[in-house]
């Protein structure tokens, strides 16, 4: 992550000396927005997904310590990025950076955040399944969108499609697996 001088210079283009005492000017749309609210759009306890965790895959300490949770890669698409998260909620397991460069199976939650300028972006949830449970389902962000009539076809064969708001262009697909996919 850096000093807090080497992420406003790759904010700004400047680069200036931590002591400087320079202040800048942070433009508008890069500045940090308030989250105003969050809502699940896809959630289903007993669908499972395999998933390789990259050993390079980052640990993320918010403000609270006791809670962690790893970053994924994200997932690209048309305009922007997909992020998908790790969490762990058991108790005995508060670092989650044990799942580095192992494959796991995991339940998968689709959590869409608006922020206080009115930009929604979607991200992924995934926490570990319990010990034994095999992978159910796949899932894909896609750098393309779904048609109104494939949305419909997908939920009757027990698939999710979801696009991703603007100005960002894309889906996840989410589909048990064996089952064809758009």
């Amino acid at each position: 992550m850096g000093t807090l001088a080497d992420q406003l210079a790759k904010l700004t283009g400047v680069a200036m000396p931590e002591d400087s005492g320079q202040k800048i000017t942070i433009p508008a749309h890069l500045a940090p927005r308030e989250v105003v609210s969050r809502t699940k759009l896809w959630a289903d306890p007993n669908a499972v997904v395999a998933i390789n965790i990259p050993e390079n895959a980052k640990v993320i300490t918010p403000e609270t310590p006791d809670f962690k949770y790893v970053q994924l890669p994200p997932r690209p698409v048309e305009g922007g990025l997909v992020n998908v998260y790790l969490h762990d909620d058991d108790p005995a397991r508060k670092d989650p950076s044990g799942y580095r460069g192992k494959k796991i199976s995991a339940t998968l939650e689709v959590w869409e955040k608006v922020f206080d300028n009115g930009k929604k972006f979607l991200y992924i949830d995934l926490r570990p399944a319990p010990t034994g449970k095999q992978a159910t389902h796949t899932f894909k962000v896609s750098g393309s969108t779904i048609p109104e009539a494939a949305q419909a076809s997908l939920r009757t064969a027990g698939q999710a499609g979801i696009d991703i708001p603007p100005p960002m262009r894309g889906a996840i697909i989410i589909a048990p697996i064996g089952r064809q996919k758009p």
